[in-house]
């Protein structure tokens, strides 16, 4: 009988440690599956300023390039009025 108490008192104590332990692993998960969600929504949010950041750098090389076309078209045209009035 004292065996069996002995043994008995040896396996719940065994119990109550693999207790626990399941429910440190069980929340140490949960606690990682938050620190994912929350590394994926910052990794989204990160991409979506990227994105934005793109776009405008995007249009403002379109409008540069376009003032540029521009620049160089008037002075195309003035180089031009210049050759033509230096013939004449």
């Amino acid at each position: 009988m004292i065996f069996n108490k002995a043994r008995i008192q040896e396996l719940e104590e065994k119990l109550n440690y693999y207790r626990e332990a399941k429910e440190t692993i069980e929340s140490n998960f949960c606690n990682l599956q938050k620190e994912h969600n929350t590394a994926i929504n910052e990794i989204e949010s990160l991409k979506n300023e990227l994105s934005t950041q793109k776009d405008t750098l995007i249009a403002k090389f379109k409008k540069l390039h376009q003032e540029k076309l521009i620049k160089a078209t008037e002075e195309s045209k003035k180089l031009y009025e210049e050759a033509v009035i230096g013939r004449e």
